[in-house]
């Protein structure tokens, strides 16, 4: 499991849109995940990454800058 220290794309998305897209995807996240993860008191696995990456349209780089 990978902790993200730095999620500012999140703050670019609304979080609803974003749980919403994770799913459509086959990811189970919730809205209350989403906060956790943007707060840094969850940690996020690998292929959560991956579908972040992709839900957001930025390479998994840009996730960690």
């Amino acid at each position: 499991m990978v902790y993200l220290l730095n999620f500012q794309f999140l703050l670019n998305s609304l979080q609803d849109e974003l749980c919403a897209r994770m799913q459509v995807m086959g990811y189970q996240i919730s809205r209350s995940d989403i906060s956790k993860l943007e707060n840094g008191k969850k940690f996020i696995t690998d292929f959560e990454i991956l579908g972040f990456s992709k839900a957001l349209k930025v390479s998994i780089l840009d996730l960690f800058d």
